[in-house]
């Protein structure tokens, strides 16, 4: 079975500096809708591998300053904007990254669901969370201790690792009478302001794989 994963490695050297303003705000619990994975349809895969460093995020063969488009198949067209997801000056503190924009989303194959995967779907999803490490968020093996990880809608969400960490950051109910799922269908625009806290992390490497999926249920 196929997924949509936009994956950013992020390698950063964490270093003692100035402390950054109070971005403290309380997560909401991850998972807030109970998702059956069996009910599950996953549409599409892609992986964009992403370099944290010295020289700020660079990416091969593309530049970070244009949206990456991502055309799963002739029905499903995604595009993902990461041009706002940036590195912020370390310190001991909750830090900001940034954002993740899905900046399109058009799918015309709706009727993938039920036991015959041809049955109108109910829902969309767009989900995430972290793979890839040991352990939750940005992850530093040294230390066997991931820096957690939020990310924003509206309010911030504890994003965890692998599907059974997963945030849902987004569910649409697909009307009856739809036949194509489109971006402006969404209420509000899939925007994600990602954080770290690394009020706790010590000197060293961190690494982690963010995913967000895109998925339809009954």
């Amino acid at each position: 079975m196929k997924s949509i994963l936009f994956v950013f490695v992020l390698a950063l050297a964490i270093s003692c500096g100035r402390e950054e303003e109070d971005l403290t705000q309380a997560p909401t619990p991850t998972n807030p809708t109970t998702l059956n994975e069996a009910d599950l349809v996953i549409k599409g895969t892609i992986e964009i591998p992403v370099i944290v460093g010295a020289k700020g995020i660079r990416m091969a063969g593309a530049s970070v300053t244009q949206p990456v488009k991502v055309t799963v198949a002739p029905d499903t067209t995604l595009v993902l904007d990461n041009s706002k997801f940036v590195t912020p000056p370390m310190a001991s503190a909750l830090l900001d990254f940034g954002n993740l924009i899905i900046s399109d989303l058009k799918d015309n194959n709706l009727k993938v669901c039920g036991a015959s995967g041809k049955e109108k779907c109910g829902t969309a999803i767009l989900r995430m969370y972290t793979t890839g490490v040991a352990g939750a968020g940005l992850y530093n093996a040294a230390d066997a201790w991931g820096a957690p990880m939020t990310a924003s809608l509206t309010t911030p969400q504890s994003v965890g690792l692998d599907v059974a960490g997963a945030a849902v950051m987004q569910t649409y109910s697909i009307g009856a009478n739809m036949r194509i799922l489109k971006l402006k269908d969404l209420p509000t625009a899939p925007n994600y302001n990602i954080r770290f806290d690394f009020t706790d992390a010590g000197a060293g490497d961190y690494s982690t794989t963010i995913v967000i999926e895109y998925a339809l249920a009954p």
